[in-house]
């Protein structure tokens, strides 16, 4: 390969891959927007952008570096770059409507531990999708009798109570269940953990690629520190 085609070659990778980078990004902010905070680690988010970032920022600017010729015509080289482009975009298309078609619409809190509702079981059990921010913590309405509902689900779909929607309420609205849970959570934590603290509540989240410790305030249900467990 003599240095006037490498040189093209390599703009043509460097090009792609500032087009690629560019791309990433906007998958990147779709995706923490869609799993956010520690939903991003845990629920799918980071493991949707392994693989988009492989095929989008290495793949893609190689199969444009193997493809490019400068001596080939305009109608030649468009198709080259049409279907490197044709690919890339299936890829990330495919990532990224995975990861919207199973991302978590809900947290819930089962009196145990948190885990989070993903927009599959929803559509599963055909199940009214939650209209709140997926962070706000919900749990059943403790004034209302849901056991009927929840053998129906777990008999016809084999899906537990999170689809629920329209049966749940902030767990702000029910803290006891919070706090009673407290002394349980915390005998299972890391020792620097187990020390109950004055104005704060532990619970335990578990995740389908992994477990977080979040202390929140007893109050407000803020998260004020976050604990990946292994």
């Amino acid at each position: 390969m003599d240095k006037p085609m490498l040189h093209a070659k390599l703009k043509a990778l460097s090009l792609h891959f500032l087009y690629s980078l560019a791309l990433v990004g906007i998958a990147a902010l779709l995706v923490q927007h869609w799993y956010p905070d520690w939903l991003f680690w845990l629920d799918g988010g980071l493991q949707v952008m392994q693989l988009i970032v492989p095929i989008d920022l290495v793949l893609g600017p190689l199969l444009m570096f193997v493809v490019f010729n400068p001596t080939k015509s305009f109608k030649e080289k468009s198709l080259d770059v049409g279907v490197v482009l044709v690919l890339q975009w299936a890829a990330l298309g495919y990532g990224l409507w995975q990861a919207h078609a199973q991302r978590p619409l809900a947290v819930y809190f089962s009196g145990r531990e948190l885990s989070s509702c993903p927009k599959t079981l929803y559509t599963k059990t055909n199940s009214l999708e939650p209209t709140h921010p997926v962070l706000n913590i919900q749990v059943l309405n403790p004034k209302a009798d849901h056991t009927k509902k929840i053998m129906h689900l777990i008999w016809t779909y084999g899906v537990g109570e999170c689809v629920l929607s329209q049966d749940m309420v902030p767990a702000i609205q029910d803290l006891e269940k919070f706090k009673k849970n407290d002394a349980v959570t915390r005998k299972n934590l890391p020792t620097s953990l187990q020390k109950p603290q004055a104005g704060q509540v532990a619970a335990v989240y578990q995740g389908r690629y992994g477990r977080v410790a979040l202390i929140f305030n007893d109050q407000t249900l803020e998260v004020l520190e976050r604990h990946y467990l292994k």
